[in-house]
């Protein structure tokens, strides 16, 4: 392509608008004295000091009242002229300190953009204020109103360094589309054209190296995900209840939904209490989450801000230990719709199926759980739309360590591939009534994911009912899309009618799901139901039983990682575990194939492999955390304000908790109310020494008094606490560190 010397000034006046030195539109002369006036106005005089870098006067103006996000005739304001202009007139470090104050304490609208529709990124003249932008979210892939990329701004920008690339690496690194053209009047320029035209040899190469063969990150697509990271998170939780919280850097293409998974299955955060922080340059999410006693597997993922492209899984196992109110209570919802609004599509069995599903559910499951909550939806009234979205989200409080089982006997039909619930309010079964008064795929599992346990079974008993399966557990699970991750089976697949009035008035699917209930799914004769014994039972025997009656009905299932106990055979005496078992992926296909081919020995080998490995994993966290703590409370010992001694013993306060620093081992602890009536948590420690103790009183949240007193070869610590406490201790080299927790 041939240029002249006029079309290289055209490409870098319209590349360069804002600047100071840009050529501006031509303006009408006014009266000397106003246009003094206008001078010395103090938004005039911000943009003046942000185009020459002056971080002092921007900073004072800024206090006297100057309007942060003035804007120019240009379209240009303060941050964007500090950027094109003032940036590179200091330190490059000082420029972009101020850069993130402007954008994390002033509240800067850092997403607009300039002249022309320039983005920050645009104009950006240092590698690390670009990153710094990109963590942000802003879009590395932004034009301009020419379709010119952030890799042609800094392409054509004369104040970069024309011998280094850094910038230009960094942007394809990061996926920058390199077959952009821009337009400028009748002029079509490439990238190829912009690095020949502004003679940057480096980035030449790179953009050639590149073009027809991206860097490996950016084949699939060009769009990088978010990175992510657990921010601040424990390794052990004392309460149910626990904030999880992730550190997200977008990486140009901004931040879409960020998914968190509780023990496999997908946990909805609290719209309402959910934080997203901005801290220092971090973009931190947080869940309030509920986690079960014990081992907990956290993985959470996040996408690009189209929701397209996912990041990769990370993990973090959790312990926690706390007292519960109850012991664990099962939760179901067992709906079955005969009657509609449009009397055409009346069933006949479904209230049936519901009724035996859930007296059958009731009579086995009531011996293992502390209390079966059945809630049976079956009259017209009662089986709407709103009545089950209702119900369902009416069960967001209950414990992580409870149980939910979902059963429906309706219509499921599929509009524009996607599956719908039919409630009893549907007048007709035209697309768009469907769409408007029918329960979808989204709304269901919403509302579930809404429910804070992961022990979750969802069963549906529909006509065409398949297409529920495929949407809601190996679609979502197995698409890039958001999944809930959790068992699932039903009557039928999405082409298939399910068989109505098999056996008593009742359909193949619910009749069998009943015998399964009672014992039959029992397959290792353990004298237990579980979630996946129930449903691989049904997977199994449904197109037997189908087949007798000249039907072909092939129920379509999933299993997740979470396995829980739903029934108890009759007359089985022995122990019961309520601990629900999580298993990886690779152990699921296991246990399924070992269930299908009747493998018993196999199917308990890793059943009990399962809870050993779990057993040391807690052990192992548990470790490591009192290693954690035991170094912060060290590190606390030696600033903390409410610190003092009992000769050369020290004793320090910090969140509720006593630090120790004492070698000798615990010889004895109790935790009573004495004759007093006093709460005291007292510890015997053996020791060698005779060294003088004093009584010293501290006003703290959970302490009164703490005592000490010599018993010769041994000496004893009484704490008196304000109310009754349970609590824990972690002995390590440095000391004992006693965490108090409320009773």
């Amino acid at each position: 392509m041939k240029f002249n010397i006029t079309n290289t000034i055209l490409v870098l006046l319209v590349l360069l608008s804002g600047c100071s030195n840009s050529v501006t539109p031509k303006t009408t002369l006014v009266p000397k004295q106003k246009k003094q006036e206008l001078k010395q106005t103090l938004d005039v005089q911000l943009i003046k000091a942000s185009r020459k870098g002056d971080i002092s006067k921007i900073k004072a103006l800024i206090n006297e009242g100057a309007n942060i996000d003035f804007t120019t005739k240009d379209g240009n304001f303060p941050l964007y002229d500090f950027i094109v202009e003032g940036y590179n007139k200091n330190n490059s470090e000082k420029s972009l300190q101020f850069v993130k104050w402007l954008i994390e304490t002033k509240g800067v609208n850092y997403k607009r953009n300039g002249y022309n529709n320039y983005s920050l990124i645009h104009v950006s003249q240092d590698v690390k204020l670009t990153e710094y932008l990109i963590s942000l979210g802003l879009n590395i892939n932004a034009l301009t109103v020419n379709k010119a990329t952030t890799l042609m701004g800094s392409l054509a920008s004369p104040i970069i360094d024309y011998e280094n690339a850094t910038i230009q690496e960094y942007l394809i690194n990061h996926c920058v589309d390199l077959n952009q053209t821009a337009t400028f009047g009748t002029l079509n320029m490439t990238t190829l054209d912009f690095a020949t035209r502004f003679k940057r040899t480096k980035a030449l190469d790179l953009i050639k190296k590149y073009s027809n063969n991206p860097p490996k990150q950016c084949q699939n697509g060009g769009i990088l995900p978010p990175k992510i990271s657990f921010y601040n998170t424990p390794e052990t939780f004392d309460s149910e209840n626990a904030n999880i919280s992730i550190k997200i850097e977008a990486q140009g293409f901004g931040v879409g939904d960020v998914i968190l998974f509780i023990n496999g299955t997908e946990i909805s955060e609290d719209k309402d209490r959910a934080l997203k922080i901005k801290r220092a340059g971090l973009r931190v999410k947080t869940f309030h989450i509920k986690l079960q006693n014990g081992l907990n597997e956290i993985k959470a993922m996040a996408y690009d801000q189209s929701n397209t492209v996912r990041s990769d899984a990370i993990l973090h196992n959790v312990v926690a230990e706390y007292e519960v109110n109850h012991e664990p209570q099962l939760h179901a919802i067992v709906i079955g719709i005969d009657s509609f609004k449009d009397s055409s599509l009346n069933l006949n069995y479904a209230e049936a199926d519901a009724s035996l599903f859930g007296t059958t559910l009731f009579k086995r499951s009531r011996a293992i759980f502390s209390k079966v909550d059945i809630t049976y939806m079956k009259k017209e009234e009662g089986t709407t739309k709103e009545a089950i979205l209702n119900k369902l989200h009416s069960l967001k409080n209950i414990s992580a360590n409870d149980f939910f089982v979902f059963y429906a006997a309706s219509h499921g039909v599929e509009v524009n591939n996607k599956f719908y619930l039919v409630t009893s309010n549907v007048m007709k079964t035209d697309d768009s009534t469907i769409k408007k008064d029918a329960i979808s795929e989204d709304e269901l599992r919403e509302a579930i994911k809404a429910i804070p346990t992961a022990n979750k079974l969802i069963l549906f008993d529909t006509c065409y009912s398949g297409g529920i399966n495929d949407a809601i557990s190996k679609k979502l699970a197995q698409s890039s899309i958001k999944k809930l991750n959790l068992t699932s089976i039903t009557a039928a697949n999405s082409i298939q009618t399910a068989l109505e009035g098999y056996a008593d008035g009742h359909g193949i699917f619910t009749y069998i799901l009943s015998d399964a209930l009672d014992g039959d799914a029992d397959i290792n004769n353990d004298g237990i139901v579980q979630s996946m014994e129930l449903v691989n039972y049904a997977n199994k025997m449904v197109p037997i039983e189908a087949k007798r009656f000249n039907h072909v009905q092939t129920p379509a299932y999933f299993q997740s990682g979470q396995v829980f106990n739903i029934t108890k055979l009759r007359g089985y005496k022995g122990p019961i575990d309520m601990k629900p078992q999580y298993f990886k992926e690779k152990e699921i296909k296991k246990l399924v194939k070992y269930m299908d081919t009747n493998n018993i020995q196999a199917l308990n080998k890793v059943i009990n492999t399962n809870k050993k490995e779990t057993v040391k994993k807690v052990i192992k966290i548990k470790k490591e955390a009192a290693k954690i703590e035991a170094k912060k409370a060290e590190q606390t010992l030696k600033t903390a304000d409410k610190k003092f001694t009992f000769g050369k013993s020290s004793f320090v306060f910090n969140d509720n908790s006593i630090f120790l620093n004492i070698k000798d081992k615990i010889k004895k602890h109790f935790n009573f109310t004495d004759t007093k009536g006093r709460h005291l948590v007292v510890f015997d420690f053996y020791s060698d020494k005779k060294e003088t103790r004093v009584v010293q009183e501290l006003d703290t949240q959970k302490v009164s008094d703490i005592y000490m007193a010599d018993r010769g070869d041994w000496y004893r610590v009484t704490l008196q606490t304000k109310s009754k406490q349970s609590y824990e201790h972690i002995i390590n080299e440095s000391g004992i560190y006693i965490k108090l927790k409320n009773k």
